[in-house]
């Protein structure tokens, strides 16, 4: 009898569960908690906010370290080329003396006087040549060049990256106001709750954001389309001294910017007897002595480089081509992707000179954005 009572009453139940009228224990409502908990928000002071804005807030510290690397290792490798700058000023301060104490040799009427000349010519040969052998101001300059450009490229990436995930998360918060599970929730929790939660993001996501802003305001970066060309060579349009715009190879193997006799007198930069010689292999092996020589600007898109070191070709070469080398490239963050045929450039802005820290001596290499960019 008592059994077939129990078989009636689960009977009975099933009948009014089928009928709608009692609902089953396992289908009851979630907690509101573990609703938004289930939309990955947890409890942040006032808020439900994602986990992603602590990482982030982690990762911008990193960023911190990153900025600090890449301006001082930049400021190093301004200061190692300025060495290779003062240095190659002092050899042809040497050559001009060295000119002057020929005519004075050339026009002295005793031998006293011409021997004493001889003597001064002798130690400026002596100076010059040690200078032009001495290549460590060279290989200081290009070591601390390869340590900045890697730091700049990993804080830009890095600063990018984070730009990337602000976004992510600031879509992932659109779509969460805009689920009415989560508003539900929301509701239902305050409604028991001791102090009234929000929605994220936080106030530290918004400040996260002015911060991203502040430091990207510092990055000039630019993608240039790539003309192909001829033997896997790329080509892009660069402004000479703001008076000639020249379609130059991008070759980034070449340690100097590249110029046409012809090329270099349009943009008014045709070398003298006293500049100094450098040697030149140019793409098919060919050795060939270059002057040395500063274009007042080298431009491409929003990135100029002014007292640019070039060198200049012979006037028997008129079939030489123009080519952007590393006197240029070095100065910046750059990436060439073949695939696409683009070129990306970007830059840290370190502001301007404080007065009086620069050193006497011809100005370094300086890069500036170009007005209106």
């Amino acid at each position: 009898m008592c059994r077939w009572r129990t078989s009636g009453a689960v009977l009975f139940l099933g009948l009014l569960a089928a009928l709608g009228l009692v609902r089953p224990a396992q289908a009851a409502d979630s907690a509101p908690e573990d609703v938004l908990k289930a939309k990955g928000l947890h409890k942040l002071n006032q808020y439900f906010a994602l986990g992603d804005e602590a990482e982030l807030t982690k990762k911008f510290r990193d960023l911190d370290g990153l900025a600090k690397k890449a301006t001082d290792a930049q400021r190093k490798a301004n200061l190692a080329a300025k060495k290779v700058e003062d240095k190659q000023k002092l050899i042809v301060d040497y050559l001009q003396k060295r000119r002057e104490l020929r005519v004075q040799y050339d026009a002295a009427r005793s031998v006293d006087v011409q021997n004493r000349i001889a003597g001064m010519l002798n130690e400026l040969g002596d100076r010059i040549q040690l200078l032009e052998k001495s290549e460590q101001e060279e290989k200081d300059a290009k070591t601390v060049r390869a340590t900045a450009s890697q730091a700049s490229e990993q804080y830009v990436e890095l600063l990018l990256k984070l730009r990337k995930q602000y976004e992510q998360i600031s879509e992932k918060y659109e779509q969460l106001a805009a689920d009415a599970a989560v508003e539900k929730a929301l509701e239902e929790f305050n409604k028991d709750g001791d102090k009234e939660m929000k929605l994220g993001p936080t106030g530290s996501f918004a400040l996260l954001d002015r911060n991203l802003k502040r430091l990207e305001s510092k990055i000039i970066m630019e993608t240039i389309t790539l003309k192909a060309g001829s033997g896997n060579l790329w080509y892009v349009t660069v402004q000479l001294n703001g008076k000639l715009a020249q379609e130059m190879s991008v070759d980034t193997g070449s340690s100097i910017v590249a110029l046409p006799y012809k090329v270099a007198k349009e943009a008014g930069m045709e070398p003298s007897p006293s500049d100094p010689t450098v040697e030149l292999t140019l793409a098919d092996g060919h050795v060939v002595q270059a002057k040395q020589t500063y274009a007042q600007s080298v431009r491409l898109g929003k990135f100029t480089v002014e007292h640019c070191e070039c060198a200049v070709l012979p006037a028997d070469l008129p079939k030489a081509e123009p080519t952007l080398g590393l006197s240029y490239f070095e100065h910046f963050t750059y990436k060439i992707d073949s695939a696409k045929g683009k070129l990306t450039m970007s830059q840290i802005d370190q502001g301007p000179e404080k007065p009086g820290r620069r050193p006497p001596g011809r100005p370094e290499p300086r890069v500036r954005r170009t007005p209106g960019e």
